[in-house]
């Protein structure tokens, strides 16, 4: 049903022209994986402020709405939940996620509750209260479900964000801190509800399997599922490599758009040229999408940039 669309610069719906574009276009940028944890803390402690988003501060701040997977917890609570990798930060990245530009965060991820749900809910009690909108997760399964609405120049987009990933690391608590679940009907109901409420629908889907580079089935089912319930963009998450783009009738899949700021892996170390991170592109109206782009990014000593042409 779905043809599948990968290149380094990619135009979705025709060739980029801003003399062509409707006063009520507004631009979204997305990005990839954003893990604060270990390494890149201590490289912050010895950066400059605008570590480690210097590359790519204008691409954030003249976007009209910037969005990022945020796959860590920013708590200063130290019981770690039982499994292989625990990823914390301090609270104070909110206030620097919010200055390089970021609008909305996706927490629905296989990280943020790594610390449990106090962790998970001091990551979104920091991030609202430094302006930037968590989406996927917050402190019941309402709120995480709930659609975040963001307006710009009168067009009205609504972010939902999922966990594809089963069993998830905590068990999932109504009434208390939760991530939301990609499971079809429950995102049926949502997307149905964000549709309502906004002109254009993107949802975040946190799926597939690590350092493979084709989407897995689960992924493209979970994606058409969001397509078919009314979302207009799904930004994937999770693999840490670039996946294609595909794209449906004006509506498009960006399976996974890789790291932005991580950690090195030892497989990044052993080929650091990638395809690790990119950047979707996007233009939308009232009318929905008009414009979608992958844009390749580098990663060089945990910090994005462009790819040089």
């Amino acid at each position: 049903m779905f043809g599948i669309l990968f290149c380094a610069v990619c135009p979705a719906f025709g060739t980029p022209d801003s003399t062509k574009r409707s006063k009520d276009t507004i631009r979204i940028v997305a990005v990839g994986d954003m893990c604060f944890a270990r390494g890149v803390e201590q490289a912050a402690s010895k950066a400059g402020p605008s570590y480690p988003f210097e590359r790519m501060l204008s691409a954030l701040q003249q976007a009209d709405i910037a969005f990022g997977n945020l796959e860590c917890a920013l708590t200063a609570h130290r019981a770690a939940v039982p499994k292989r990798y625990n990823f914390r930060a301090s609270p104070t990245w909110a206030a620097k996620l919010a200055k390089a530009g970021f609008d909305v965060v996706s927490v629905a991820n296989n990280h943020s509750q790594d610390f449990g749900s106090r962790g998970l809910a001091d990551t979104v009690t920091s991030l609202t209260r430094a302006g930037v909108v968590p989406v996927g997760g917050g402190l019941t399964m309402s709120e995480a479900r709930s659609p975040r609405v963001v307006a710009r120049k009168g067009v009205r987009v609504a972010f939902l964000a999922y966990l594809g990933m089963f069993p998830p690391v905590l068990p999932i608590l109504a009434s208390g801190p939760s991530v939301a679940m990609a499971e079809p009907a429950s995102m049926r109901v949502d997307i149905a509800a964000a549709r309502k409420k906004a002109d254009v629908v993107v949802v975040s889907l946190h799926a597939g399997v690590e350092m493979v580079t084709t989407p897995s089935r689960r992924q493209k089912s979970l994606a058409a599922e969001a397509l078919r319930a009314g979302a207009d963009v799904v930004l994937g998450h999770h693999p840490h490599v670039v996946q294609p783009v595909e794209r449906h009738h004006g509506k498009v899949i960006f399976y996974s758009l890789g790291n932005f700021v991580f950690n090195p892996s030892p497989s990044f170390l052993r080929n650091p040229e990638g395809p690790w991170a990119a950047m979707a592109d996007i233009r939308v109206s009232r009318r929905g999408v008009t414009e979608a782009t992958l844009v390749p990014l580098l990663i060089v000593d945990r910090q994005p940039r462009p790819r040089k042409r």
